[in-house]
């Protein structure tokens, strides 16, 4: 199954940004915000190998480890409008409908 996750914290200005971005590009609803704050999270981000946020990531869930496999990811706010949506094609295509 493919899940797209926005890794953010607490009190960060480009997270903020980002979020704000997400929302007036309507795509606010098809991610889920995973605070690094939390333990479960931050150890996340480290294992795929990521030391800031936020970082948009697109993974599938459906190996049998469990474990997140990286489709894509998004660094940083660096990322045009355009850059977003296309981040965003494959749940347009049927995969975040899985």
């Amino acid at each position: 199954m493919i899940e797209y996750k926005l890794y953010t914290k607490q009190d960060c200005a480009p997270c903020a940004t980002l979020k704000a971005r997400l929302h007036l590009l309507g795509l606010e609803n098809l991610y889920t915000e995973c605070d690094t704050h939390e333990s479960v999270h931050r150890n996340a981000v480290i294992d795929m190998g990521f030391r800031t946020v936020p970082q948009l990531v697109c993974v599938d869930m459906s190996y049998t480890d469990d474990l997140p496999y990286v489709l894509s990811t998004s660094s940083g706010n660096a990322a045009t409008d355009r850059e977003l949506e296309a981040f965003f094609k494959g749940f347009y295509e049927g995969w975040g409908m899985v």
